[in-house]
């Protein structure tokens, strides 16, 4: 699945490219692309001739119970200073609802949580479509077990996304501002 917007900076272009090559390794892959520009996004399809696309747009009450329905979601960003200082709603989202993200490391503060988890798949640049179908297929020949998928996920979230220990820290850090 892919979520969001078309615009360049979030990639949508080198994600079809990866699709593209996944399926023709899966011929039965299908890709979902949730997203509010479906003319735009019915075009970029149909410049590189994929098929088995569904592209629809979901209100974002229902997004969340709509993402649940598939397994991996695309969030790659080139290396640029915008996206080293993001921070994606799309990411949480995507783990929020079981889905194996498949990023870039280009959201500077998501790498220590992207390499803490093996259900990440993890990709050096997103032009990387050989890299992102070799970790694609290693992924569908093992069996994964979703209570280990959703503890992953949920030690993300009460680490990364925990807001009392960010609290705790900005109050030792102004508490030794003040002190000194």
């Amino acid at each position: 699945v892919y979520a969001g917007g078309m615009h360049v900076w979030q990639c949508i272009e080198p994600s079809l490219k990866l699709f593209s090559a996944i399926q023709k390794e899966m011929p039965l892959a299908t890709l979902t692309i949730l997203t509010g520009e479906q003319d735009n996004a019915r075009a970029m399809c149909d410049k590189l001739h994929l098929s088995n696309v569904t592209i629809k747009f979901v209100p974002l009450a229902e997004l969340n119970e709509e993402l649940t329905r598939y397994k991996y979601g695309f969030m790659l960003r080139d290396d640029i200073i915008v996206n080293n200082v993001a921070t994606p709603t799309k990411f949480n989202s995507y783990l929020a609802s079981g889905i194996i993200p498949v990023v870039t490391y280009a959201v500077h503060d998501f790498r220590p949580v992207i390499d803490s988890s093996e259900y990440i798949v993890k990709l050096n640049h997103p032009e990387a479509v050989m890299e992102g179908v070799d970790i694609i297929r290693k992924f569908e020949s093992e069996e994964i077990d979703p209570q280990k998928v959703c503890n992953n996920f949920r030690n993300i979230f009460d680490s990364y996304y925990n807001v009392a220990a960010y609290q705790t820290k900005i109050k030792e850090m102004f508490t030794k501002i003040i002190t000194e």
